[in-house]
């Protein structure tokens, strides 16, 4: 019925469609944008609907990751499709860029992702910040193959390359955690401490948080072993290696039943499960946390993470506002009040 009462080159369809986007109802936006793209090439919103109509694709398999493996190659084919059409070249450098993402991430194709950014470094007309983007997602491509070093090779060139921007500061931090992963404790430090006062919030905060790990489960002599294993076990989930990282995490709580450790680890099968989109089993992962080490450093994160799940993932407005009014009642200076107090107040005035 949209079409009725709209105009004839499908502006409003695909105002619509943004908007829904923006508010994550993906089916809605997917509609839209279709709708657009097929009132035909000549129209004016054909190509920018096209695009989106992908990124949608993209943000619903990235962040709700509910699809089936039919999905999944109905959105590989839809991007591929694309590319043939409009050609690889530095204008569909952002295309490229989902495209590997999910093939190497989602699809279980790392080595078609490579090869595919691999090429695009070469792309005429292709920008000196699109080339980081590029080198910064093939170096992440690189762990998930476990080629680390090769990876931080990579993000040494981008960190380089882009001292004061963004995109060199998560280079940096990607880099320091490949030190970690290694068990270079010292060095990651070192390096994640000169992160601490970037710009960028989020790696400032990412940074902040893995430097301070360090520091709290460093200083125990006995610790180091139990440090390197863990060190191992947070690599495996970045390369979605689940099964064997969780047998890991497993061995480090038999063998140090009583570590400092033991809410660490609840926290990153937490975090691995919600990469899966098991949001369930995250939830009661999170939920231990609070319940038993709540006042330890990590009932906050534990608070926050439950009040995104359930904003975004359970779609439970109700519930997220009471997780998030929670964290800024009970942590008051903990480095997710600010973003809560944000998502609170939005919350309040969109229920």
């Amino acid at each position: 019925g949209l079409d009725k009462r709209t105009t004839k080159d499908g502006k409003e369809v695909y105002n619509i469609a943004k908007m829904a986007q923006k508010s994550k109802d993906y089916e809605t936006a997917r509609k839209g944008f279709k709708y657009v793209v097929d009132l035909g090439s000549n129209e004016p919103y054909y190509y920018v609907a096209e695009e989106l109509l992908l990124n949608t694709r993209f943000l619903e398999i990235t962040t709700q990751r509910s699809y089936s493996q039919e999905e999944l190659d109905e959105a590989i084919r839809e991007y591929e499709a694309t590319l043939e059409r409009v050609g690889k070249n530095g204008k569909s450098i952002s295309i490229i860029l989902e495209l590997a993402h999910i093939l190497a991430f989602y699809g279980d194709q790392s080595a078609s992702a490579k090869k595919l950014l691999e090429d695009a470094l070469n792309y005429p007309r292709a920008t000196d910040i699109q080339r980081a983007e590029i080198k910064t997602l093939l170096a992440d491509i690189l762990v998930l193959m476990d080629d680390i070093w090769e990876a931080s090779l990579l993000y040494m060139q981008v960190e380089k390359d882009f001292k004061y921007e963004p995109i060199g500061f998560e280079s940096k931090y990607k880099n320091a955690r490949i030190f970690y992963f290694d068990g270079d404790f010292i060095w990651a430090q070192s390096q994640l401490n000169i992160l601490k006062g970037s710009t960028t919030k989020l790696i400032a905060n990412d940074a902040m948080k893995l430097s301070i790990f360090i520091t709290e489960n460093l200083g125990l002599d006995s610790n180091y072993g139990a440090m390197e294993k863990f060190a191992k076990a947070d690599l495996l989930i970045a390369q979605h290696k689940y099964d064997q990282a969780f047998l890991t995490f497993d061995s480090i709580q038999k063998t140090f039943p009583f570590h400092s450790l033991v809410d660490e680890i609840l926290l990153r099968k937490a975090q691995a499960l919600k990469q899966q989109g098991n949001w369930d089993d995250a939830i009661l992962y999170y939920n231990e946390i609070l319940e038993k080490h709540g006042d330890d450093i990590h009932g906050d994160d534990a608070l926050f993470q439950l009040a995104t799940i359930y904003e975004y993932n359970k779609i439970d407005l109700e519930k997220a506002k009471t997780y998030y009014f929670k964290l800024m009642k009970e942590y008051p200076g903990s480095l997710f009040v600010t973003e809560a107090r944000k998502k609170y107040r939005s919350l309040q005035e969109s229920i």
